[in-house]
């Protein structure tokens, strides 16, 4: 997985591609998020209904295949 700082420091390119991999978040969710891989966290578990390891697993695996895909 990419460095989370380096997805803090790009949080508006990062947050971009993230709105349409999860789209139960709303404007204001992800506003709320602002590059935090913790509240990030905290909404995937209330919003898809996952558990802390699923959605650890579902940040990590999308934000490598971004990364891969823009080498």
């Amino acid at each position: 997985m990419p460095s989370w700082t380096l997805i803090e420091s790009t949080w508006r390119q990062w947050r971009g591609q993230a709105l349409t991999w999860w789209e139960r978040l709303s404007e204001a969710e992800w506003d709320e998020v602002n590059g935090s891989r913790e509240r990030l966290l905290e909404l995937l578990q209330l919003k898809y209904g996952w558990t802390r390891e699923e959605a650890v697993q579902q940040v990590e695996t999308r934000f490598d295949e971004y990364a891969s895909s823009n080498k």
